[in-house]
């Protein structure tokens, strides 16, 4: 994500700073997610007060959706791995980072209606009742290193990575770092069968989870190093 941030040069209408911004990258190799009130609070939305609640229940309830506490909360809590602004057009930006199962024909497509699905009414709820216009992005990854090169490379274009060097650099990075994950998760699946006291592989383990709390983290962090 950091990289992502570092080369996304495009200007902004006063041409003195980048066209989009990129808040949850806060440090060189971490990221923090931010949740839906995180965002409306970004964008200073009159709805953060106890309104809030009452909107999305209303919200819910005209899409035929459960309308419970609980609900709710679910729907507040939703937390894209990434989001990006534009202040000038006042556009918003949920970014989704994943590896996806590539054996079978589709499954990028199939991986994206997933993601789409994920964060329909989150996008539909800030369009309804905000001044933002709010979409998202999904880069996905095969876990055999599988990347659809020209429809990766095109999203980093939209996010202002204007140069096709760094473009074509992120996409091979992206690459490279999935299959270094693969082969740390099948190290630690023979460590786990077949030797569980192997103090180099249980390291190595304990790194991996450290890094990322969950595997499409780890291609989040593969735009933080370099």
């Amino acid at each position: 994500m950091a990289l992502l941030k570092k080369h996304s040069s495009e200007k902004s209408v006063d041409k003195e700073t980048t066209k989009w911004s990129f808040p949850t990258a806060t440090d060189e190799d971490i990221h923090k997610e931010w949740n839906m009130l995180d965002i409306l609070t970004y964008i200073q939305s009159p709805l953060l007060d106890s309104a809030l609640r009452d909107a999305v229940q209303s919200f819910l309830r005209s899409r035929d959706l459960p309308t419970e506490e609980k609900d709710i909360t679910s729907f507040l809590d939703k937390r894209p791995d990434g989001v990006a602004f534009d202040d000038d057009k006042k556009a918003i930006c949920f970014l989704e980072f994943t590896r996806a199962m590539d054996s079978r024909e589709g499954w990028e497509a199939r991986k994206e209606d997933e993601k789409i699905a994920r964060y329909k009414y989150n996008l539909e709820f800030i369009n309804e009742l905000s001044e933002w216009n709010a979409s998202q992005i999904n880069f996905t990854v095969g876990v055999r290193g599988s990347i659809s090169s020209q429809v990766f490379t095109s999203k980093l274009l939209k996010l202002g990575v204007t140069e096709s060097r760094l473009r074509e650099e992120i996409r091979k990075k992206v690459g490279r770092r999935t299959l270094e994950m693969h082969d740390l998760m099948l190290r630690s699946y023979y460590q786990a069968k077949f030797n569980p006291t192997l103090s180099i592989d249980q390291i190595q383990l304990a790194r991996t989870e450290k890094e990322s709390r969950a595997i499409h983290h780890k291609l989040y962090l593969s735009f933080a190093h370099r």
